[in-house]
């Protein structure tokens, strides 16, 4: 014969069961995730001079960066001219016979360059990888997610 006594209450038993459904803690997990990584790559892109990766003049790329989550998984994704650029690296060639002349920043400016003119036939852009950081810092989070998560 097999006895089975409990105390407490039913309906934090059933509470307690939904909250470890694995359905439910997947979701759970993948929207935390997303929302970290979403404002991970928002604090790469952030504004003004001195960004962890960029210096970003308009927030333009900024507010296209999109994360979502789904039971399957989550997704982090970004959108704009040079993301792919500055996430995979490039190379910016001149036309034949011509060439590339730019004016840099120095790290006081603003909105205005100042810095010294430059000439060349190309640029080599290094590879970044901010949405990849991104999602990684996020990854490394989910530990104390998944504690936030079964607390609540």
């Amino acid at each position: 014969m097999i006895e089975l006594s409990s105390t407490g209450s039913i309906d934090a038993m059933l509470a307690s069961l939904d909250r470890l459904n694995p359905q439910v803690i997947s979701q759970r997990l993948n929207t935390v995730w997303a929302k970290d990584a979403e404002k991970n790559l928002k604090a790469a892109y952030q504004d003004g001079p001195g960004g962890r990766y960029y210096t970003s003049r308009t927030g333009g790329t900024r507010s296209r960066i999109r994360a979502s989550a789904a039971p399957s998984g989550a997704e982090l994704s970004v959108s704009g001219p040079g993301v792919r650029a500055n996430e995979y690296g490039a190379v910016i060639k001149a036309a034949p016979g011509r060439w590339l002349t730019f004016r840099l920043y120095n790290p006081t400016d603003t909105s205005e360059r100042t810095g010294n003119w430059v000439r060349v036939r190309q640029v080599t852009l290094k590879a970044k990888h901010a949405v990849r950081d991104s999602g990684d810092e996020a990854t490394r989070a989910l530990r104390i997610h998944l504690q936030e998560v079964l607390r609540t």
